[in-house]
């Protein structure tokens, strides 16, 4: 997966903006896809890019967390992961 921030939507920082996903990595296997907003891991909030690599690398191999997603069309969605080693 590659993000950059999503420095605005609607006038206010709110998270990660996912660019791409790997077809082979946990993030397509749940569900995440190019255009959603990681917004909060297990209920942390995730406000940018350094936040979201801080907070998955304290993070083991095989953890499920629950990722919030601000989707394209405006949704907001709570999808599982199951994290693996890169």
């Amino acid at each position: 997966m590659s993000a950059t921030t999503a420095s605005t939507f609607l006038g206010e920082p709110v998270g990660v903006l996912i660019r791409r996903v790997d077809p082979s990595r946990p993030a397509d296997a749940a569900g995440l896809a190019a255009e959603d907003i990681i917004t909060a891991i297990d209920g942390h909030p995730i406000p940018d890019l350094a936040t979201l690599q801080e907070t998955l690398a304290g993070l083991q191999p095989g953890a499920r967390v629950t990722v919030d997603v601000l989707r394209p069309d405006g949704t907001r969605q709570a999808v599982k992961v199951t994290l693996r080693s890169l």
